[in-house]
């Protein structure tokens, strides 16, 4: 409701007043809504961490195919109460490519935790007669590798199966390195996994060094 409206909730009902109500809502919408990013900004406050409003972003942007860009253009017009920061980068990796949380998870707990470089997101390879991205991929001195996030929701059919071979053998065809994670060895073991690329991306010629995290001391 409008910030002033004298309106009382009732059972299964809360009254939430709005300054910014012209800004937020479905113009052609009776009762007034707001729309899906607004909406989805305002629960990923709600969030008991920054680190869960950041998920819960990704999550609903991702499900709602809601674009980064169109997420910050909303963080910048109605700044929210807390975990602005938190936010903004989640919506600026949504900008550059990661589209799920165990894609955000590769970012904040393999790659920024541990020193690697940024990799390209969602890079795009013709396999035959289709278009095929891989998640992340390096472009080292001796070669490239891809990695691979592969959810078991969205890999464990069939057809799923069938692609993922087919892109396989086209790395092997061309050269490319590639490693592949889910959900156990990003948000289970990320320390382990950080080491496993930061290995292969030496050996790729890749002069950093490996950054151990505060996980990775209490080991």
């Amino acid at each position: 409701m409008p910030y002033g409206s004298s309106a009382r909730g009732c059972d299964g009902v809360v009254v939430h007043r709005s300054k910014a109500f012209a800004h937020i809502g479905l113009t052609d919408s009776d009762p007034p809504v707001t729309t899906k990013v607004v909406t989805l900004i305002d629960l990923a406050v709600e969030a008991p961490t920054a680190r869960d409003g950041m998920r819960f972003l990704t999550a609903g942007a991702a499900a709602a195919r809601l674009p980064g860009s169109t997420i910050l253009e909303n963080l910048d017009l109605r700044r929210p109460r807390r975990y602005g920061k938190a936010l903004r980068a989640a919506a600026e990796l949504l900008v550059e490519g990661v589209g799920s949380v165990l894609e955000l998870g590769y970012v904040t707990d393999v790659e920024l935790a541990h020193g690697l470089p940024a990799g390209t997101r969602q890079v795009l390879h013709r396999v035959g007669d289709t278009n095929r991205y891989e998640d992340v991929e390096y472009r080292m001195p001796f070669g490239v590798l891809i990695v691979r996030l592969d959810g078991w929701i969205y890999h464990a059919n069939r057809r799923t199966a069938r692609s993922d071979r087919a892109r396989d053998n086209a790395a092997e065809l061309e050269g490319r390195a590639r490693l592949t994670f889910g959900y156990e060895e990003i948000h289970g073991d990320a320390c382990a996994t950080a080491r496993t690329v930061w290995r292969r991306l030496r050996q790729l010629g890749w002069p950093g060094e490996f950054v151990p995290c505060a996980r990775c001391a209490s080991r």
